[in-house]
């Protein structure tokens, strides 16, 4: 019985039974979505909302690679976020992401998505990890 319940027990450790936000790294110069540059993977059931959490951030300089972290207030609102369906080719429209990180898409279809993130400046780029979050 012992070796049962350890065996049952490593499961759980091993393979955690919570829906709790998978985390992902990005950066926002990698290709777009038609190009397999994706910032993070997920699979949404039909009327589900994806939550977007910036964790944290950094800017990169485009001329000399030099990165300097920033807080997520000042960074969020650099960012864009859209989640595209890479078997149809559709994309939910891209909005910024707030001074508090997050970001909220509602009543999404039932498919497998991308997630890209995007900055909007032109002489740097964006590093950071993110987590995301499918649910009713």
């Amino acid at each position: 019985m012992l070796p049962f319940i350890l065996c049952f027990s490593m499961i759980f450790v091993f393979f955690p039974q919570s829906k709790a936000a998978a985390a992902w790294y990005f950066q926002t110069d990698n290709a777009r979505w038609s190009e397999g540059g994706s910032d993070g993977y997920i699979q949404v059931k039909s009327g589900q909302t994806v939550d977007i959490k910036i964790n944290s951030c950094s800017r990169v300089n485009r001329n000399n690679n030099v990165a300097t972290q920033m807080s997520v207030t000042d960074c969020g609102p650099a960012l864009a976020a859209e989640i595209c369906n890479p078997t149809t080719g559709n994309c939910t429209s891209r909005y910024t992401i707030g001074s508090d990180g997050f970001l909220r898409f509602t009543n999404m279809k039932g498919a497998s998505y991308e997630i890209y993130i995007y900055d909007s400046w032109s002489s740097y780029y964006f590093t950071g990890w993110a987590n995301y979050s499918p649910h009713y």
